[in-house]
């Protein structure tokens, strides 16, 4: 599931089209809260079924300034915390991209 904004066309090339993919950027950015639900709501279906990982820009690159809080509260609400799995860089070495899997709080 691809979190900000400018992520999920360059994954679907990058996999020829293969990936199973959810574009929940503009809900958490409370663009289309009508068409996807609340982010809350769209992470409780994205849990509901096989492990899904969360790719987000990073904090420097984000490009929908409130979808980050909104992925991490709505997170939080449901009784899990992201746990960050792979920080992914530019040419540059900068963090570009990261990806967090859903863990349950203990």
């Amino acid at each position: 599931m691809t979190i900000d904004w400018g992520i999920a066309n360059n994954l679907l090339a990058l996999s020829g089209g293969r990936m199973e993919l959810t574009e929940a950027s503009y809900a958490f950015e409370g663009l289309q809260s009508r068409l996807n639900g609340s982010p809350r709501e769209v992470l409780k279906r994205s849990l509901s079924g096989r492990s899904t990982w969360f790719v987000l820009h990073s904090p420097a690159a984000t490009q929908f300034g409130n979808a980050r809080p909104r992925f991490f509260s709505a997170l939080n609400s449901l009784g899990r915390r992201a746990e960050l799995v792979q920080t992914l860089r530019d040419p540059e070495g900068r963090a570009l991209y990261e990806v967090y899997a859903a863990a349950k709080v203990r």
